[in-house]
């Protein structure tokens, strides 16, 4: 079963602030799985999506989103 991550758990997995995690995905629209109640959630394909975009970002690539 995937595990459904909230941002701040993911930013935590990754050891990565908040505020980044949240730049990567909106800078690169990386969609949540799904949504309970509220609350946004991203599942394992989604993790390992926001931490390459994290990983372009360090290493100053363009391409946001294209």
């Amino acid at each position: 079963m995937d595990q459904k991550l909230t941002l701040p758990e993911i930013a935590r997995r990754l050891g990565e602030p908040l505020h980044r995690v949240r730049y990567a995905v909106e800078t690169y629209r990386i969609e949540p799985s799904e949504r309970i109640g509220i609350m946004r959630v991203w599942g394992e394909a989604q993790v390992a999506a926001i931490q390459s975009a994290l990983r372009r970002i360090a290493q100053g690539r363009g391409n946001y989103g294209r």
